[in-house]
């Protein structure tokens, strides 16, 4: 049905027989809605499109449906891929941070123990520690939120090469994300941060 509209709609044009001969050059676009289910639309535009392929050699259709699963593929894939790279990276970070801090307060312990023989109260111990830690922990969060805040531009058009154009969406999930780094790295901080004061003052008495 569409084909042959399509098709009357090209041959009883005024300029038929001026551009007869460039038939092939020609190009019609025609857009419309499918009313439904999502079965029935998929079906439906199936049959449209091998009605069309049948009658046109250069033809091709796209609609959401038969879109629907490259769509998932693709972009699923690419969702799969952060958030396992996202993962591997964090927990390879925390780890590097955590090892870290407590080998050094195997180091630390001895200079803090000197500290607390010339007077230095186990509260200025606790704070120095937090102090510390908090600085190693959150530094490395604090210079990639100023990283991305400037590389935020670019990455908004390397998406939108995906067809990804929704920039407000974009910065809510980028806040999003920062936000749960944030509270990761927190949990991880007071782990390191209560182990650390362990090695100083149990371990030091």
């Amino acid at each position: 049905m569409i084909t042959s509209y399509l098709k009357d709609i090209y041959e009883n044009s005024n300029i038929y027989d001026e551009l007869k001969e460039y038939y092939g050059k020609i190009q019609y676009s025609y857009s419309f809605n499918l009313n439904g289910s999502r079965a029935n639309r998929a079906k439906t535009e199936k049959s449209i499109q091998k009605q069309l392929q049948k009658k046109f050699a250069n033809c091709s259709i796209e609609s959401r449906e038969l879109s629907r699963e490259s769509f998932y593929e693709l972009y699923g894939g690419f969702l799969f891929i952060g958030i396992f790279l996202g993962i591997i990276f964090l927990m390879a970070t925390t780890l590097i941070i955590y090892y870290k801090q407590i080998s050094e307060g195997y180091d630390d312990r001895e200079r803090y123990q000197i500290m607390q023989k010339v007077g230095m109260s186990k509260k200025e111990v606790r704070h120095s520690i937090r102090s510390q830690v908090l600085l190693v922990f959150f530094l490395p969060l604090i210079m990639a939120v100023i990283h991305l805040a400037f590389a935020f531009k670019i990455i908004t058009k390397l998406l939108s090469v995906l067809n990804l154009t929704n920039i407000s969406l974009f910065f809510m999930y980028t806040v999003g994300t920062v936000a749960v780094f944030a509270v990761i790295y927190a949990i991880i901080y007071s782990i390191t941060a209560r182990e650390y004061y362990k090695i100083i003052i149990c371990r030091g008495e």
